[in-house]
């Protein structure tokens, strides 16, 4: 517990760096170079970014939602994976039809939030 300061410590420590009376380091080198900004949109990416474990988590998903919503909605149902695509959010918004329904969940136990979209359709008169 030695190398713990108090918090009486700590308040002068940095009182001593706003006053000028603790030396601080001033030639610190910068980074070498700029971090390059990564564009998720981009088609290019190699194949292990493809998230294999999104796939085995949506074929779960879908078994479950297969074998539970027929006996919710009184019909069968037939759930399946379309594609599996990266897009910008906003290009995604406009590209849904009129009626849609955006639905955002969790997932216990994994991190986040999840969203599953019902886009509407009509049926034929």
């Amino acid at each position: 517990m030695a190398n713990i300061l108090s918090q009486d410590e700590v308040d002068s420590l940095l009182g001593g760096i706003d006053e000028g009376s603790v030396e601080t380091e001033t030639n610190v080198s910068e980074p070498g170079g700029a971090v390059p900004l990564y564009d998720f949109s981009n088609k290019s990416r190699p194949d292990h970014l493809r998230l294999p474990g999104l796939g085995i988590v949506n074929e779960r998903f879908i078994n479950l939602v297969n074998d539970s919503l027929p006996g919710a909605v009184g019909s069968a149902t037939d759930i399946s994976i379309d594609e599996i695509d990266s897009v910008k959010f906003g290009d995604f918004c406009r590209s849904l039809p009129v009626p849609t329904s955006l639905n955002i969940f969790k997932m216990e136990p994994l991190k986040g939030f999840a969203m599953l979209v019902f886009e509407g359709w009509r049926q034929p008169c």
